[in-house]
């Protein structure tokens, strides 16, 4: 994850009244973020601890209620004690000459939209028949920032820094799930270069039924230029394991590796290199 949605997911967890300040450490631990402990950072969550403190105490609330008042955000605390790299911007300045139209703004009045009142007196009706979640309702503010925190970082979440190890781990953490029968396609180190391998991106490259992908696949390539064909190479797809359809004529991958399939004996889940700097 980047440094931004790291400090996201610590401001919300904050937005709640702790016992003490999450240490970036447990962050770290509990999130799968991913901030830098180092001699700065220390002092920056020490000084956001501190300020944190001062507000629960002003507030005089106790453990596991909101607070009224939004904490700062750490990163505000991180660039004061410049424990974040600051990136350079390199700014060109235009000499452009010449007459620029400038266009008059729109002054008209803005109109009152004024909604029925059958309208108002149907929503009053569905809002009375709507069902609330009773575990919902019981929920407590401190649950729901947790649940809301813990889904972002699963998706968030980094398998490893290559594909090959990140599949490795994806499918040794979901071991109940028979992974035999897919197809998966690998990408290169290139076109994931400064790309978080999370379980939404090795879904994408994974396809069930690996015999009717690899027909499929196959047929694309022979149906590629014939002109008297019962199918039409660019209409032929495959669906994917988050249920999406992937044009495969979209897919780079080497004719090789599919071709090798059928002296394939083993029965686990069958790779197929992709080409280039794209992913799928």
């Amino acid at each position: 994850m980047s440094i931004k949605n790291d400090v996201k997911i610590f401001d919300e967890y904050h937005t709640v009244a702790r016992s003490d300040a999450l240490t970036l450490e447990e962050c770290n631990e509990k999130f799968s973020t991913n901030f830098n402990i180092t001699n700065n950072s220390k002092l920056a969550y020490q000084a956001y601890a501190n300020e944190y403190n001062d507000l629960k105490l002003s507030e005089n609330i106790i453990e596991g209620e909101w607070l009224t008042t939004r904490m700062p955000s750490l990163m505000d605390f991180l660039k004061k004690h410049e424990a974040i790299q600051q990136t350079k911007r390199s700014f060109i300045v235009d000499t452009h000459s010449g007459a620029t139209e400038i266009k008059r703004l729109n002054t008209k009045a803005v109109e009152r939209v004024t909604i029925p009142m059958e309208d108002l007196e149907q929503e009053a009706n569905e809002l009375k028949m709507e069902k609330i979640n009773l575990e919902d309702a019981f929920t407590t503010p401190q649950q729901e920032v947790e649940k809301d925190i813990t889904e972002r970082a699963r998706k968030n979440k980094s398998y490893g820094k290559t594909f090959e190890v990140a599949l490795g781990n994806y499918v040794k953490k979901h071991s109940a799930i028979d992974w035999s029968d897919h197809v998966v396609y690998i990408p290169t180190a290139e076109a994931l270069s400064n790309t978080v391998i999370n379980e939404e991106l090795i879904q994408r490259h994974m396809f069930p039924n690996k015999h009717s992908v690899i027909e499929t696949i196959q047929l694309w390539k022979k149906t590629l230029n014939m002109t008297n064909s019962m199918y039409n190479a660019g209409d032929l797809f495959l669906l994917n394991a988050n249920k999406e359809k992937v044009q495969v004529e979209s897919i780079p991958y080497i004719f090789k590796d599919a071709e090798k399939y059928y002296n394939y004996k083993g029965k686990e889940m069958y790779t197929i290199k992709l080409i280039g700097k794209r992913h799928l």
